[in-house]
């Protein structure tokens, strides 16, 4: 490091002197820091424009093909509007359906037989084990399992309530499950309607006692061990058919089981719990004459014969499917909602004998102002980029340079920059290669079904020369005209997809056999990549925050400049080193010959 004497045996202002003899030096540096500047400017507003492409073509233009904005449906109901409500969607067929209710879908459910009494439902499970709850575990964890999906519970987290939430959740298990904290009773209801049973596994759902039968109301007092069927039967407590030696047969879950009237109804359950092929536990409470009939694994039970006839037993409520009339031909459904030929059809009550009419047309409406809002939009991007690329260049006005700024009022460096700012794209070839063929690929003829279509057809044609391209409903009936009378045409003028193999040919802004959005996708497409090789630009993303590519030109260029500056500077702090060097020196001097002087006269 040198120390810099400034001026004291000279007088002189070394510091400005140095400053100034270093100002001529500094051209060259303040000339690549404004080169620097003005690149990072243009890259900038590279990016402005590239959000705003990149915004059309993966969000808008794919929006109006992925929606069929251009081809929406509307659908009238007539006759028993009541009964059947419907939307159309983009594929709807046009025409009329008529629709009779029969009968509406209702779902299967099972209930819990007997709950598992008051319990907390925020409690985990393993808090509830060996009390409300009796189940096993496998490493602390709980499997359940519904229609044949099993998910995995950890016993140390999971609580009731989320237990609940995952069933809910899980869309292949296909149920809608609650649980009533007051009595621990579980009930499990089909999303779907139709008689499709439910299933369960698990130990802990067990504990529920799903999948059962139990009686809405008993026999009344009975003594289990003593009381034969025939005396029930005596009693008028039970009604059941014998064959000539005494015998009653019934099935159970298709396993034909057979007892003797003079059995006791021990026997009977018994004869009941003992069959593997019925897999069912039964119990019957000797108070009220209750029967329940719980089933050992999962799923619904099913019991045939008179025997039980007087247990009034119910549990799992069988779905049934919707039957309906469609143009005359019956016909059923499992849900209340399904869809028929692009129509979204909902069955709301019977019909009762009164049909409903459904008529698919275009909605007109519709088409018309997506149309209007996608000329409004390729308008807009057409505009950012026509200002862009005919801006005025001022080229007198460079970047200012930190010495610059320090002499000026803030309004004075905004008006500056504004004009230094303004033309960096001018005749970019990149956008204005794209600007000719959007205006090519909106005029120019498209082939559908061996007619040749354009804009004009449907009374949409540019503007005045000024407006560079920009399109104009010129006639809004013919438009109209056009999408009731063909609306298939209208929808594969923008929508169709080109079978054309040719790479180049394919994506060709004049394209005759692809769709307009299409023939714009492609265009935006070959310049949003040739931006991101030139300002590094991102192909997908909309943020101004998105990070530039390192491998663009630009940024190579950047990098050049960043070098150059770094070694302009070094050199400048070399020679300022050196200019204080020699000052230095010279006061030194001039220090030591006063010094001398005023010794030789101090002697006189």
């Amino acid at each position: 490091m040198v120390m810099r004497i400034s001026g004291f045996s000279s007088g002189l202002d070394i510091d400005s002197i140095v400053k100034n003899l270093l100002k001529a030096q500094r051209a060259p540096l303040d000339k690549l820091n404004q080169q620097k500047t003005a690149l990072e400017w243009q890259r900038e507003q590279y990016r402005d424009v590239n959000i705003k492409m990149v915004d059309f073509r993966n969000n808008k233009l794919f929006n109006y093909g992925l929606q069929g904005t251009v081809s929406a449906k509307q659908v009238k109901t007539s006759g028993n509007t009541s009964a059947v409500s419907a939307k159309a969607d983009s594929n709807a067929i046009a025409g009329s359906m008529t629709i009779e209710v029969k009968q509406l879908a209702t779902s299967s459910s099972i209930v819990s037989t007997a709950g598992v009494g008051t319990v907390d439902k925020n409690k985990t499970l393993n808090q509830l084990n060996g009390g409300a709850l009796n189940y096993t575990a496998v490493g602390g964890k709980v499997a359940v399992t519904i229609n044949g999906q099993t998910i995995q519970l950890d016993e140390t987290i999971d609580t009731l309530n989320t237990m609940v939430a995952k069933i809910n959740a899980n869309k292949d298990m296909n149920v809608t499950a609650f649980i009533d904290g007051t009595t621990g009773k579980l009930s499990l209801t089909s999303k779907t309607g139709g008689p499709v049973p439910i299933t369960t596994g698990g130990t802990l759902l067990d504990d529920f006692q799903l999948g059962g039968l139990t009686s809405s109301s008993g026999i009344g007092a009975v003594d289990t061990a003593v009381d034969t069927l025939a005396d029930l039967k005596t009693s008028g407590k039970l009604s059941y058919t014998a064959d000539g030696l005494g015998n009653v047969s019934f099935s159970m879950n298709g396993s034909m089981i057979t007892v003797n009237e003079n059995d006791t109804l021990n026997d009977l359950l018994n004869a009941i719990n003992s069959d593997a092929g019925a897999a069912v536990t039964a119990a019957i409470d000797g108070t009220t004459g209750k029967l329940t009939i719980k089933s050992d694994g999962s799923g619904s039970v099913a019991v045939s014969g008179d025997l039980f006839a007087k247990f009034n037993l119910t549990g799992e409520t069988v779905g049934q499917n919707a039957k309906v009339v469609i143009n005359g031909i019956e016909t059923e459904r499992a849900s209340n909602t399904f869809t028929e030929n692009g129509v979204s059809i909902t069955l709301n009550t019977i019909s009762a004998g009164s049909i409903t009419t459904l008529n698919v047309t275009s909605d007109t409406d519709k088409i018309v102002d997506s149309i209007k809002t996608f000329i409004k939009e390729y308008n807009d991007l057409l505009e950012t980029v026509n200002n862009k690329v005919n801006e005025e260049r001022y080229r007198k006005f460079s970047p200012l340079t930190s010495e610059q700024k320090a002499e000026m009022s803030e309004d004075e460096i905004k008006l500056w920059e504004d004009k230094a700012k303004s033309g960096l794209l001018r005749r970019d070839t990149t956008l204005t290669t794209m600007v000719d063929n959007m205006r090519l690929a909106a005029m120019t003829d498209i082939t559908i079904d061996g007619v040749r279509v354009n804009l004009a057809s449907f009374g949409i044609e540019t503007g005045e020369w000024q407006q560079r391209g920009k399109l104009v409903i010129k006639d809004e009936a013919k438009l109209r005209q056009a999408i009731e009378a063909n609306p298939a045409q209208v929808e594969q003028f923008f929508t169709q997809q080109t079978t054309q193999t040719d790479a180049k040919l394919k994506v060709s802004p004049t394209n005759p056999d692809n769709g307009l959005f299409n023939r714009l996708s492609n265009t935006l497409m070959t310049a949003i990549e040739d931006l991101s090789k030139k300002a590094g630009t991102s192909k997908y993303s909309i943020s101004k925050d998105a990070a530039f590519l390192e491998t663009s030109s630009i940024s190579e260029l950047l990098r050049s400049l960043d070098t150059k500056i770094y070694n302009a500077n070094d050199r400048l702090n070399r020679l300022e080193v050196t200019y204080y060097k020699q000052f230095t020196a010279m006061e030194t001097a001039m220090n030591r010959f006063q010094s001398q002087s005023s010794a030789l006269f101090g002697s006189n």
